[in-house]
């Protein structure tokens, strides 16, 4: 009598010890997407901005790097209230309170960097202008990203002696602004008719 092979698979798949049936838990999932997409993005922006404004002159104002790092921190806070009321246990808490940790660290550099920063030249205007062209190209696909543009683009306005400089800051300005208020309508629409 010979037994299929069929057969011998299913009698060995029978005898394979059955795990259980994990089922996914969303709970602290919406601040796990917020801590890495928005704080780590926003983080990374931050720095750059950071770079910017240390290397062209605004940060050798002291008032301006408070004010920098004040509306910086407002993030990791915001983050934090979300990680406090969404988390799924202590060890996803405490991994995500690190990651907030270390954006507030970041958040808080103008702090620092302003007793070393370098004094506004003739060139200043010029070189912000310049950061916020290139900050603008990402923020007409990403549209939030045009609110770091807008800051670049206003603060090379206050620095700019050539009108060089200043048409370069509007350059940028109008197009960020125009493509991230269009978006603010769009989810804000959204949300209304949602809810």
């Amino acid at each position: 009598m010979r037994i299929p092979l069929f057969s011998l698979a299913a009698i060995a798949a029978f005898m394979l010890p059955s795990s259980p049936a994990l089922a996914f838990d969303p709970s602290g999932t919406m601040a796990s997407i917020f801590i890495i997409l928005g704080l780590g993005s926003f983080t990374l922006l931050n720095l750059v901005l950071q770079m910017l404004f240390y290397f062209t002159g605004p940060y050798a104002r002291s008032d301006f790097a408070r004010i920098h790092a004040g509306i910086s921190i407002l993030m990791p806070l915001a983050a934090l209230v979300l990680a406090l009321k969404d988390n799924a246990g202590m060890a996803d808490l405490t991994l995500k309170l690190g990651g907030i940790l270390i954006a507030a660290g970041f958040a808080l550099l103008p702090l620092l960097l302003r007793s070393s920063a370098r004094q506004p030249t003739a060139n200043s205007g010029l070189w912000l202008a310049l950061g916020a062209l290139v900050l603008m190209l990402p923020a007409m696909i990403i549209p939030p990203i045009g609110i770091m543009t807008c800051l670049a683009a206003a603060v090379a306005l206050r620095y700019a002696r050539e009108l060089k400089a200043r048409l370069l800051a509007i350059l940028a300005l109008i197009p960020a602004l125009s493509m991230f208020l269009y978006w603010a309508v769009q989810k804000t629409g959204l949300m209304m008719t949602a809810g």
